[in-house]
């Protein structure tokens, strides 16, 4: 990076530099709890920041001014050509850079492009705790304002608030954040401020203007997190994070000079994202939960603070010595440290024939007859899809068996684990709630002589998973003689948006539909805020954390095993 030093300039707005027209600076300050100091003199009334030999007093975010391999080189150098100890160290740090590095051999690495900035420890352990700890009036800068600031009482309801949706919230989408954020980490973060700060801190800022920037962060964050991620998008993410940072600068730096540590070096990282995106692939090629992971599982294993490292390497060798001999004599499920997804069918599942991606499991009340109305709702959804003539309802209804088997848990293939809402479980004290769900209702429409289904993305919860065999009759067409699966849904009345895109709340109930099971996309999470209730959709696309469960204890029973991991 170019060596940059402290001129007084007056007191200026950010951006205006003299005798030329007003353009953004995007400046990047010491991160608090280094030792390093920054080269130059500050003056009182007011500084800027300007390059070595009267270069560009500005930088360009849509160009910024990056480091290439020649200044890699050349950084080495000067390195090398200090005669004292204390000259390499202030070259050092002058320039970022230490030593040689091992990988210096390997001659079609290019290093200016291979090193991304870290999402997790960006995002989740640096930006967005820091935007809280402005929110908690909390965060180290002088002269904090009461536009941003939320006063504790209002804290103190929110996590509250936060507290009583954590039984509504599937355990898949997050541990329990009743602790608040001192127990926070970086998964914690990323659901709190992606997923539970647009519903709990909509209103809740003295200006609105603040809720609108975070809101625009978490759809960055969202746009970052894509598994795959194409040209127009990263174009897209560019403009949207430049815009960000830029009005970071004037809500929180205010053009300040005492308030020049809000702009931490992490901010100014952001501006890079994309450009590493664009270098190095999506956010998880390079992201590091796996990694927090293990280090999570080496932890378990420090017992003394003399000789911690003898600890972490004894367990290390004794993970390995597991999985030598799991691999030896065929032992991987039975030493298994954590536990597989589940891949296969089990005991207590079933899979029907038409329903490639939907496995439902007991408990299973095989003479169950459902009320007319149910009857009714399934006989009007045949009645929709069949084209032929004299398939009224009312002879539809006729033939419907007596009785229809429920089940009581659904799961979608290589995704969410549901449960219908008729069959408490024995521990559902303990147990978060996981029985709302998205789905579609299809309604038919006549265009010409084609009959046409429009779908219409709802949530609601699911109430029974009915089990409908259907007798051959040829009058029922494609349905003759087969197994129909049908959801008895709840929907949430008025919910039609989209809650992965933006914030969908309810506040009351509608009448019960019947829609094939097919049509249930995915588990939802609500939470309360006032008399509403808003929704929790994980966003599509995106990549997440999912937290495998421990090895399964011998003697635990199957079914309670299911409510654990649902």
């Amino acid at each position: 990076m170019r060596r940059r030093i402290l001129r007084p300039e007056g007191r200026r707005r950010s951006g205006e530099v003299a005798g030329r027209s007003r353009k953004p600076v995007i400046v990047g300050t010491p991160m608090l709890g280094f030792k390093g100091r920054s080269p130059g003199q500050f003056n009182s009334q007011g500084a800027k920041w300007l390059p070595r030999n009267g270069e560009q007093r500005y930088w360009d975010p849509y160009n910024l001014p990056l480091r290439t391999e020649e200044r890699y080189e050349f950084a080495l150098g000067e390195i090398a050509r200090a005669t004292t100890k204390k000259d390499k160290s202030a070259q050092a740090k002058h320039y970022g850079v230490k030593s040689p590095p091992v990988l210096r051999r390997v001659g079609s690495l290019e290093r200016a492009r291979s090193h991304p900035y870290e999402l997790l420890h960006l995002f989740f352990e640096n930006v967005v705790p820091n935007l809280y700890k402005f929110w908690a009036d909390e965060f180290p800068v002088p002269g904090g304002y009461g536009e941003y600031i939320i006063p504790k009482e209002v804290w103190d309801e929110i996590w509250k608030e936060i507290t009583a949706a954590m039984k509504l919230i599937p355990s898949a989408f997050t541990r329990s954040l009743a602790g608040g954020p001192s127990r926070f980490t970086a998964e914690s973060w990323y659901f709190w401020f992606v997923y539970l700060v647009p519903g709990v801190l909509r209103g809740r800022f003295p200006q609105e203007e603040y809720y609108t920037h975070a809101c625009e962060f978490g759809s960055i964050i969202k746009l970052c997190l894509q598994f795959h991620i194409s040209e127009l998008e990263l174009q897209l993410l560019e403009r949207k994070m430049v815009e960000w940072v830029l009005e970071y600068e004037r809500l929180y730096y205010r053009s300040e000079p005492q308030r020049l540590s809000a702009c931490r070096l992490t901010i100014h990282g952001l501006l890079h994202v994309a450009k590493n995106i664009r270098d190095c692939g999506p956010g998880w090629t390079s992201w590091t939960f796996f990694m927090e992971r293990f280090c999570g599982f080496l932890i378990h294993g420090l017992h003394s603070r003399k000789r911690p490292f003898a600890n972490l390497t004894r367990r290390l060798i004794h993970f390995m010595y597991l999985e030598q001999v799991s691999l030896r004599w065929d032992l991987v499920e039975e030493l298994a440290i954590f536990k597989p997804p589940v891949k296969a069918i089990s005991s207590s599942e079933k899979k029907f024939p038409g329903y490639t991606s939907i496995v439902v499991g007991t408990p299973r009340q095989s003479e169950h007859s459902p009320e007319d109305t149910q009857k009714l709702k399934i006989a009007k959804y045949l009645h929709d899809r069949l084209d032929v003539a004299g398939a009224s309802v009312a002879k539809i209804v006729r033939v419907l068996p007596e009785h229809m088997p429920r089940w009581a848990r659904m799961r979608i293939v290589d995704g969410d684990h549901i449960r219908a809402a008729w069959k408490r479980p024995r521990n559902a004290e303990e147990l978060r709630d996981n029985t709302f769900v998205r789905f579609t209702k299809q309604t038919p429409r006549i265009q010409g002589n084609t009959r046409l289904f429009r779908s219409k993305l709802a949530y609601g919860r699911l109430e029974e998973l009915l089990e409908c065999p259907l007798p051959r009759k040829t009058w029922l067409g494609q349905y003759s003689g087969k197994t129909l699966l049908f959801a008895v849904v709840t929907p949430c009345a008025g919910s039609h948006r989209d809650a992965r895109e933006s914030v969908v709340g309810y506040r009351s109930m509608d009448a019960p539909v019947v829609v094939d099971v097919r049509s249930i996309e995915a588990v939802v999470g609500r939470l309360p805020v006032g008399e509403r209730w808003i929704l929790i959709d994980r966003a599509a696309r995106t990549f997440k954390p999912e937290f495998v469960p421990a090895a399964v204890e011998v003697g635990v029973e199957e079914d309670e095993l299911m409510d654990l991991y649902t």
